[in-house]
């Protein structure tokens, strides 16, 4: 029963406290999709054309992640 009625108090307050997302915000959401379709791929070459370089492998995730966030984010458009 408490479970229940904090679960109701939280969405209740959730629900009233809505308020307008931002435009960088709101064109990620929209964007959101596409990139879930083709972020696979894209890591997946990401990591074959940088596992030869030898670098870190957070250097190697980071250069990874934003590649293709910025290829995706490209295409999407």
């Amino acid at each position: 029963a408490y479970a229940v009625a904090v679960s109701r108090l939280a969405w209740r307050w959730a629900w009233n406290s809505q308020r307008p997302l931002s435009p960088a915000v709101s064109y990620l959401a929209r964007a959101s999709f596409w990139i879930y379709l083709v972020h696979h791929p894209l890591v997946a070459v990401g990591h074959i054309a940088l596992r030869p370089t030898g670098w870190p492998a957070l250097v190697q995730f980071t250069l990874c992640a934003l590649g293709t966030l910025a290829v995706s984010l490209a295409s999407y458009e």
